[in-house]
């Protein structure tokens, strides 16, 4: 069953949190390493997709969070 240009994924709320940690650190680690290369004076565009993509997967993290009342603590 196709879903659009998305896929889907099933984890459990445990899973969303590991995975929400990761990528948030995966994300921070990028924006250092892009600040470094800015300045060293190289090309930032694979920096820049990279970090638009985490940031992407985060908003669909807490698109599920909400979906699932993962937040309400």
């Amino acid at each position: 069953m196709a879903t659009g240009p998305n896929g889907r994924i099933r984890i459990t709320e445990e899973q969303f949190r590991v995975l929400d940690e990761v990528i948030a650190e995966a994300r921070h680690r990028e924006m250092i390493r892009r600040a470094d290369a800015r300045d060293q004076g190289k090309d930032l565009w694979a920096f820049q997709r990279r970090i638009k993509a985490m940031t992407e997967m985060q908003d669909e993290l807490e698109r599920l969070a909400v979906e699932m009342e993962w937040n309400a603590t």
